[in-house]
């Protein structure tokens, strides 16, 4: 909480506040539900080895990774991929072989900012004190 409130520079506490404002939740349960979106999203909609969604989603280890997962969905990661989580052994090998360009992105593969209302975009001090 304390990266994100450092980029609208106002204090962790003051963001929390306004958070549960705003919508109702605690920044935790924010920050869980964006979490759990793009984790999603990416797993099933990309071919990327889960332990690199995890990295790039901030996640400790991979096995921290899938605790999450089924924690709050009561699937893993391989579980939400569907039929596709089985690769032939074939691809396996061409995966290693992927160039630069085609190995994990997460501004292609995902919108991975934080999710602001338009007006905190352009004046994040001014639009949160206003509320």
């Amino acid at each position: 909480m304390s990266g994100y409130a450092e980029m609208l520079e106002v204090t962790p506490t003051h963001l929390a506040r306004c958070v549960k404002a705003a919508t109702g939740k605690t920044a935790a349960e924010l920050l869980t539900e964006r979490t759990l979106h793009a984790a999603r999203v990416l797993l099933e909609t990309s071919t990327h080895p889960a332990c690199n969604i995890s990295r790039h989603l901030g996640f400790g280890s991979p096995a921290y990774f899938t605790r999450f997962m089924q924690q709050h969905t009561g699937l893993t990661p391989r579980q939400l991929r569907g039929p596709r989580a089985s690769v032939p052994a074939a691809m396996g090998s061409d995966q290693r072989n992927m160039s630069r360009r085609d190995k994990f992105n997460p501004i292609r593969d995902i919108d991975a900012a934080p999710v602001l209302v338009p007006d905190e975009r352009k004046e994040p001090r001014q639009a949160m004190a206003a509320q």
